[in-house]
């Protein structure tokens, strides 16, 4: 299930002081996706936040939108401290009640930000950064998914709508990595060594977890749980071995497909009996949906 954001300041979702900003220092590049839904948007071109880090006098990176703009991306970011926000816009207009998946790159040695919609570069804006990395400077305030800080003094910064699927790698991954996390395919199976933040915002956990950090999402007030974008996960192994008692999934991209895996699987997710030679692959819903809960109600 993806999470329910609304525009009310006494409900909303928390990352920490200085979340975001410790993983991604020394980044030439940052990329960050996410699918999003969103209901209404203020007019306003630095509202409806879907992500931030670097509140406060950190180096803030942001993705929101321009509700002067038809709905629009706006990305903003800074390299250091010391930057003016470098603002690059997407060229399309998003429409209220329609599911997109939304991404951004940030190219700090480039001094380029480039908007992806649906897995697509939706525009590409020069820029100049003061330096060729992220330089991470401690704040004293909070990151945050669906405001623009935490807690929200006005609801205008708010995101009103579905956020899940969130990501961030230290690295440009490019269109072809942003055309497959818009395609359903797991963010932990493209560019797996740079992967270093992944929220599902599934709505079962609470806190809300990342898979490949220790990051974690408190939820004040009530952020409830929508209906989840279909995603494939990537390897049948890891699940396994997060249930029978092992390590937070890593970044394993590789596939089981023996027969006892996929049954099993199909079996717990309330299919046949894994007995004898099916071969039966179960439906992504079943991975998407199934999976992830039936992890939860396990711990």
């Amino acid at each position: 299930m993806a999470r329910d954001f609304t525009k009310n300041i006494a409900n909303y979702l928390t990352l920490g002081v200085d979340a975001i900003g410790a993983l991604i220092d020394g980044a030439s590049a940052i990329s960050v996706a996410c699918w999003t839904t969103y209901d209404t948007i203020d007019a306003s071109a630095g509202g409806n936040f879907i992500w931030r880090n670097g509140s406060g006098v950190g180096a803030a990176n942001t993705i929101n939108l321009d509700g002067t703009g038809s709905g629009r991306l706006r990305i903003v970011g800074h390299s250091v401290v010391a930057d003016a926000g470098q603002v690059a816009l997407g060229s399309s207009g998003l429409t209220a009640g329609t599911q997109y998946h939304v991404g951004a790159m940030i190219d700090y040695a480039g001094d380029s930000i480039t908007a992806y919609l649906n897995g697509v570069a939706d525009g590409t804006t020069g820029v100049t950064f003061s330096n060729a990395t992220y330089i991470h400077t401690p704040s004293t305030t909070e990151d945050a998914i669906g405001a623009n800080t935490t807690p929200p003094g006005v609801s205008t910064g708010q995101f009103d709508g579905r956020i899940s699927e969130l990501a961030i790698w230290t690295s440009n991954i490019g269109p072809s990595g942003f055309a497959m996390v818009s395609n359903c395919i797991s963010p932990t199976a493209v560019s797996p060594s740079t992967l270093v933040f992944y929220m599902r915002l599934l709505g079962v956990d609470s806190p809300e977890l990342s898979t490949v950090s220790s990051v974690t999402g408190t939820i004040t007030g009530s952020v409830h749980a929508a209906d989840h974008p279909c995603v494939a996960l990537p390897s049948y192994r890891s699940m396994l071995g997060y249930w029978l008692g092992g390590a937070r999934m890593p970044p394993d991209s590789a596939v089981v497909t023996t027969v006892g895996y996929r049954n099993m699987l199909w079996y717990w997710a309330g299919g046949a009996s894994p007995t004898g030679d099916g071969g039966v692959t179960p439906p992504v819903t079943t991975r998407a949906y199934y999976m992830p809960t039936h992890r939860a109600r396990r711990r």
